[in-house]
């Protein structure tokens, strides 16, 4: 069974940024970007026409919000879009309680996210415009569980059983004790 049993089209932006302009750089970030983009198209069928690779530099808020953009409102009402991130995130606690999340683009600013970030209920607004059968987000970035509603923490009796979980769906070990030591046991399962 392949995507193309089941959806027309599958569209994918996949966003890794290592090198940032103006806060702390990352190790992994790049590297399971481009795992993931040649898992999509090599395993799960996804054509590379349909799959955007923004890495680095190339990732700034002007180029994700685009390529975002132009991949929601391209895809149909039998289409699947991917959206993974890996990068930075930060959040800002709001004045009435609780926090507004932010994925950090190439030049953006943890002293400025309003202005330089990309507020993580933006992806939902846009989301929202798209004909998509289906949206799923994929974010490996600290604070991510705010672009959810399940966020879970492993202890390290838990840490073994997610890595055979993962590893059972095809990513690597090495990708999974990464993610793990990359968030202090921290995962985002949603």
């Amino acid at each position: 069974l392949t995507t193309e049993d089941i959806y027309d089209n599958s569209y994918a932006l996949i966003i890794g940024i290592n090198e940032y302009q103006n806060v702390k750089k990352l190790s992994y970030a790049v590297n399971d970007a481009k795992a993931i983009y040649n898992k999509l198209i090599n395993e799960y069928d996804f054509h590379n026409s349909k799959v955007k690779l923004l890495l680095d530099a190339r990732a700034t808020n002007y180029n994700i919000k685009k390529e975002f953009n132009s991949i929601v409102m391209s895809a149909g009402s039998n289409d699947i879009v991917l959206i993974y991130f890996a990068g930075h995130g930060e959040t800002m606690p709001l004045p009435d309680g609780g926090e507004m999340g932010y994925l950090i683009p190439w030049e953006g600013e943890s002293n400025n996210l309003y202005m330089t970030s990309i507020p993580m209920s933006e992806l939902k607004q846009l989301s929202l415009m798209s004909k998509a059968k289906h949206i799923l987000y994929l974010v490996d970035a600290c604070y991510s569980g705010l672009a959810t509603t399940n966020y879970r923490s492993l202890n390290n009796e838990k840490q073994s059983n997610y890595i055979s979980k993962i590893t059972n769906m095809g990513f690597s070990e090495d990708i999974a004790k990464r993610t793990l030591k990359k968030h202090n046991d921290n995962i985002n399962l949603a």
